[in-house]
């Protein structure tokens, strides 16, 4: 199992870089690396047991990253628009791919729903280190646009992904293909009770961290470790760990400023870590075959999804003071699709429901094409579109 933890290290680290130089995203570098590692059989299964923890724990280090990178006030002068536009866009493209993968590929609608939430999510691992780059050279700046698509991004995923964990628990406990009322009920519930759990243990935390005089690592560590409590007892209680966690991060960010900025640091050290673990055993549990396999279904699929995406974005800013061009580098942002594909992508097929191969290849199709795209658009349009 070392030997494969080195050779994911030693393959991703290399084709990062070299796809860095070629102007491309970094992360389809290291997918590459795990589809060639997986095609020589060089990946231990024991290691691969552990993919599913791995994945989360990278989930929950960039939503921390997000929170440590909102400000209150800042959410105050353009909450409307970022409150619509974290769920209007991702409820629109989830319809569209539901809709495409139920009468395209026959799917049930318990599926074509999770289906849908899977490739509803728009890449934090690509949009928030983006945008805090804009941010901090003052793009956009005037009317908080990277501040709005930082939160939007943010709260899109949370959205995403505790509906689709909604809808794979329901499907581990019935047999039936329907939804009642009492399990979708457990969605906006499990959001409302994150963000006062996280709001709870935010405090303790801040008490606890000034009382103790903890080193900023071992601060980040009792984080972490909180937030894999907190992803446990979703088995239990109708709580998302995930807005818990970036609740957190929000209220340390707020109540104890200079705390945040160095566990900041500290996460975004992190995540060079869990990026490179997330992508490379997405590349893994793909290989070269299942990518053939998405075919030219696949492609349409993705642009169904991108175009309600694009419509809910443009929905979402009616009546802001944006201009079209700064519309436009909005709806363009909102493109890139990584962190969430690769982190629940596999779960179907793991959990053998039908279509779950179609589902994974599909959904690492929507990264190799969506995430280069939408980076490259940001890095290109942004002192075109954008006021500095």
């Amino acid at each position: 199992m070392l030997v494969s933890i080195a050779l994911l290290i030693f393959v991703g680290l290399i084709l990062n870089y070299v796809f860095e130089k070629l102007f491309l995203p970094g992360i389809l570098g290291m997918i590459l690396g795990g589809m060639i590692l997986s095609y020589f059989n060089l990946i231990s299964p024991k290691f691969l047991e552990l993919a599913p923890e791995l994945r989360f724990i990278s989930l929950f280090v960039i939503l921390i990253r997000a929170g440590f990178g909102i400000r209150l006030s800042e959410l105050k002068n353009i909450g409307r628009p970022a409150l619509i536009m974290s769920f209007l866009p991702c409820l629109l493209e989830a319809a569209f791919v539901a809709f495409s993968a139920k009468y395209l590929l026959g799917f049930g609608w318990l599926e074509s729903l999770m289906f849908g939430f899977i490739l509803s999510a728009v890449s934090p691992a690509v949009v928030i280190p983006s945008m805090i780059e804009l941010k901090e050279n003052g793009w956009g700046k005037d009317k908080g646009i990277p501040t709005l698509l930082l939160a939007s991004a943010s709260l899109d995923n949370i959205i995403a992904i505790t509906i689709f964990t909604s809808l794979a628990n329901y499907s581990r406990t019935s047999s039936s293909v329907g939804l009642n009322f009492l399990e979708l009920s457990k969605i906006p519930l499990s959001i409302i009770f994150g963000v006062i759990v996280g709001i709870i243990l935010a405090y303790v935390l801040i008490r606890f961290f000034k009382d103790i005089k903890l080193r900023e690592t071992k601060m980040l560590l009792f984080i972490l470790a909180i937030g894999i409590f907190l992803h446990e007892t979703e088995k239990y209680i109708p709580v998302s760990s995930f807005v818990a966690i970036m609740t957190i991060a929000f209220v340390i960010l707020e109540k104890a400023p200079l705390v945040s900025h160095g566990l900041a640091s500290k996460f975004s050290k992190v995540w060079v870590i869990a990026e490179l673990f997330l992508f490379s055993l997405v590349g893994v549990s793909i290989g070269f075959d299942r990518m053939v396999q998405a075919g030219l279904l696949g492609f349409g699929i993705i642009g169904v999804g991108i175009l309600g995406r694009t419509i809910g974005v443009w929905a979402s800013l009616i009546g802001t003071n944006l201009r079209k061009k700064e519309k436009l580098f909005c709806m363009m942002s909102f493109i890139p699709k990584a962190t969430v594909q690769a982190a629940v992508g596999s779960v179907p097929l793991a959990m053998g429901i039908n279509g779950g191969e179609i589902i994974l290849a599909v959904s690492v199709l929507s990264i190799v094409l969506t995430s280069p795209i939408g980076l490259l658009l940001i890095n290109k349009y942004h002192k075109k579109l954008l006021k500095n």
